[in-house]
């Protein structure tokens, strides 16, 4: 169908233009609400600054598809394939996006406030900027876990957001705003979260190996159970921070604030605490051997039953310490 008669066909009332075959087709600044696309190639079609607003793309193959600046609001991309799709500043509010493929996608600046993103995957999408309060990443009938291994998320607002189980394996979280967010089970493997506000944030049972967290805010954050070996904390807050049970084996925690930390049971060993503020803080029964406390104040830090082999003590402050 000819772009020109589809577009007459819509003027004069007819919505349902599903199966069609429209590559490479231009719709751009066109009006279209509730259109139905469904089951329609649209691989490189152009829909910049198009009104789409309760749209459906459900089933449709969206490849580098350009939807730069469009009002997709309420609009429904079930199962639809938007690889390398450009969505930079598209408005989709209340949109759903169950299970569509969003890999390579640029979503910079865009507006996901209460989508449904539950089965997406997002691999390597750049999500820099974008607004996700209220979105939806879980729900128990999508068949797949939704997929941020790669994604960009630098100075993401994922406020309160629930991310459990997500895969951000690699992902680029650098300021990103992550207050109150949950992060439990998680894979975060590798991740760069430099500089995140993760105040208060549920990281329970979640796999930061090899994460980069320099800097970051964690004050009162809940690591209980967290595999932390070899990441790297230097300079972080951890301030009244729940770390039981925490396994931070080779984890470089130079320079951190755990003023009044919980590290009861911990596994610690070779970890460098260097220069780190630990009074207060609650080691007890933690595996500290070979860790390095040099320059570090551990006053009023409790260290009982904690295997401390081999640990370096070089002009540490231990006032008041209970051993």
């Amino acid at each position: 169908m000819e772009v020109s008669n589809l577009l007459q066909a819509y003027a004069q009332g007819q919505i349902d233009f599903r199966q069609q075959n429209l590559p490479q087709s231009n719709f751009s600044g066109v009006n279209l609400f509730g259109i139905n696309f469904s089951h329609t190639n649209l691989k490189g079609a152009n829909f910049t600054f198009a009104s789409l607003n309760q749209a459906n793309f459900n089933y449709s193959h969206c490849q580098q598809t350009q939807f730069r600046g469009a009002d997709l609001k309420q609009a429904s991309f079930y199962q639809t394939n938007l690889g390398e799709s450009d969505l930079h500043g598209a408005l989709l509010q209340g949109a759903n996006l169950t299970e569509s493929i969003l890999t390579l996608a640029n979503l910079v600046d865009s507006n996901l406030m209460e989508t449904h993103l539950a089965g997406v995957d997002f691999g390597e999408a750049d999500l820099s900027g974008a607004c996700l309060l209220g979105a939806v990443f879980q729900d128990a009938s999508t068949r797949h876990p939704t997929q941020l291994k790669k994604a960009i998320l630098q100075g993401t607002d994922l406020e309160g957001l629930s991310l459990k189980g997500v895969d951000l394996s690699e992902a680029t979280l650098v300021e990103a705003n992550a207050v109150n967010a949950c992060f439990q089970t998680a894979d975060l493997e590798g991740a760069n979260l430099y500089q995140a506000n993760l105040f208060a944030t549920n990281f329970r049972n979640a796999n930061l190996k090899r994460a980069n967290l320099r800097n970051a805010n964690l004050e009162q954050a809940d690591l209980t159970g967290a595999d932390l070996k070899e990441a790297d904390l230097r300079g972080a807050c951890l301030h009244q921070a729940q770390l039981f049970q925490v396994i931070c084996n080779g984890a470089n925690l130079s320079q951190v604030n755990l003023h009044q930390g919980k590290m009861r049971e911990a596994q610690c060993q070779g970890t460098d605490f260097s220069q780190a503020h630990l009074s207060e803080t609650n080691l007890r029964q933690a595996n500290l051997a070979e860790a390095n406390f040099s320059n570090a104040n551990l006053n009023d830090a409790d260290l009982r039953d904690a295997n401390l082999n081999q640990t370096n003590w070089t002009n540490v402050k231990l006032d008041r310490v209970r051993f």
